[in-house]
Formats: C-alpha cells, structure tokens, sequence
C-alpha cells in the first residue's frame, strides 16, 4: 500500500484510481503492474524512470481493457540462500521435488495476517460483525511482541502524529464514517484477510476428515454462494451469522499447490533457488518445508 500512497502523490490522483492484482510481501524485491485509466494521467507520466528510496517505477504502455484477477496467472520467486554447498542443494533439490509431486496445502501464508501485528484477520471480523469498539481497541491499542518499542509506546500513549490510518482514527468526530475510509484505503483487505483465516481453518478440517487427498479439488472462499456447503460448522465455532458472507469477496483456489518450472544454481556459497508459482499461492509455505523454521520471527 506504501508503494500505491507514493505513486498516486507523484501522479496527483487519489490512491483508488491505481489498480493492481495481488498483494506483494513488504520484505522482498517485487515488481508489479499498475494500472491506471489514460484519461486520469494523459501527459502526467514520464517515460523516465521514477525513483524513490525504496521504490522505482516507470511507464511501459496500455492495455486494451481493464485487467481482471484471472488474468493474473502466476508469479515467479527467486531466493537466495547464502552459506551452502552441494549437500545443501541436494536436501533442498529433494524436497522441491516431493513438493512438486505431491503438492502442498494452499494456505494463505502468515503474512496475509500480518507480519509484526497479526491482528489482519481480527480486525477483518471486527468489521463484519459491526463491533467497531473492538475493532478500534485493536486497532490502536493491540501490543505484540515483535512490535518496536516505539510502536508499543505511541500505542499506549495514542501517539499517532506519523501513522496514517491510525490518525484518522483517533482525530475523527465520527468514528464510524473514519472506520469506513481507512477500510477503503486499504481496499477491505482485512475482511478479505479474515477469509483467507476461515479458508485456512477449512483446509485444516478436510485434512482431519478426509486427509490429504481431499484437499486436491478447488475449494470456495466463505463469501461464494456455494460456500455455506464447506463452511457451515466453521461459523458455528466462530459464531458467525450466514449473513455475513454476504459481505465477503468470492473467489475459489485447489486445495493443494504445486510448484513448476524449479531451479536450484549454486554460485560459490549462495544457493539460488526459483520457480513458479500459481496466483494466490504463498512462497513462504514451500519455505518453511525448505528450512523448518518459524520465519515470523527470525530476521533475515
């Protein structure tokens, strides 16, 4: 989001004029597509490149219509795995090879929930149940662990003068017309990331039921009208009301992933390790098969 506030400052348009298909992780280095109808921004774009401190960007031409989230097929990872040698390579070589056989449970990995606040999806039902005085509460007041100390403090002091939404928040009038513009933003990903959570929670019960196997058919988010089928006692645990789906985004994805076109290159010590991935799926999951490791808090 950081990336769509610098472009639409630059260009003089607010941030919901700029289109693009999925989120990318905040610690890598990414390119993405952004898409802006021509009328907007005719004669306001350079075809130089742009730079800023941590991002560049530069205009490459038109599309003849506006982009759909099908039309996003794929992403291509690359990692860099210092330290190695051959016998590493081989251990990683073997599992990426299991792992493109049998496949993998296509959880949305944990940065859908946030990485240093995992409060994503919580905040998502907070919304949907229409309790903004918990969604507030979390919202400003919610302290983690793996929060700077400077966060902690400005969240136990309400000091908010450099945080964007959380401004908003706090020298609103009314509280619920700001709730409402922070969640347009931010483009309802806390909803969506509290689907992505109930997705997750259906994964794990067909694994329980029906193990693997059952996982491999394609499988409805909660807000799709056949999605009552699959998440019925899951609500029931949440103590959701059915009407709620009503206010979530519809899409589907197969229950397992699998990774295509893999390499693993050695070059000295560093192990470069790439391949492809569907739309939606999260590298992070194959990572952690990679090197059994909690990565929320190790710091690379």
């Amino acid at each position: 989001m950081k990336a769509v506030r610098i472009v639409a400052k630059d260009l003089g348009i607010p941030e919901q004029n700029i289109l693009f298909l999925g989120f990318k992780d905040r610690d890598s280095r990414s390119k993405q597509f952004f898409f802006i109808r021509k009328n907007i921004i005719y004669n306001r774009l350079s075809k130089e490149k742009t730079i800023h401190r941590d991002l560049e960007y530069v205009f490459i031409g038109y599309v003849h219509r506006k982009p759909r989230r099908k039309d996003l097929t794929g992403n291509k990872f690359v990692l860099i795995v210092k330290d190695t040698d051959k016998k590493d390579r081989d251990i990683a070589n073997n599992i990426l090879n299991k792992i493109a056989k049998y496949g993998l449970p296509s959880y949305y990995g944990y940065q859908r929930f946030g990485l240093k606040r995992f409060n994503s999806h919580l905040l998502g039902k907070y919304l949907l149940i229409d309790r903004i005085d918990l969604f507030i509460r979390e919202f400003l007041k919610g302290i983690y662990p793996s929060e700077s100390n400077e966060s902690i403090y400005n969240r136990i002091f309400l000091g908010f003068e450099k945080l964007l939404y959380e401004k908003i928040l706090v020298d609103t009038e009314d509280i619920f017309k700001a709730v409402n513009k922070v969640n347009r933003m931010i483009r309802n990903i806390l909803v969506d990331a509290y689907a992505a959570y109930l997705y997750n929670l259906l994964l794990n019960k067909i694994i329980e039921e029906k193990g693997w196997i059952g996982l491999d058919k394609v499988l409805p988010l909660p807000g799709c009208f056949d999605g009552i089928n699959f998440y019925k006692d899951i609500f029931s645990v949440e103590s959701l009301d059915q009407n709620v789906m009503k206010r979530m985004g519809c899409w589907y994805r197969r229950g397992i992933f699998r990774p295509s076109n893999i390499s693993l290159v050695l070059i000295g010590d560093a192990l470069k390790i790439s391949f492809l991935l569907e739309s939606g799926m999260y590298a992070s999951i194959i990572m952690r098969e990679l090197f059994k490791d909690n990565l929320l808090f190790t710091q690379t």
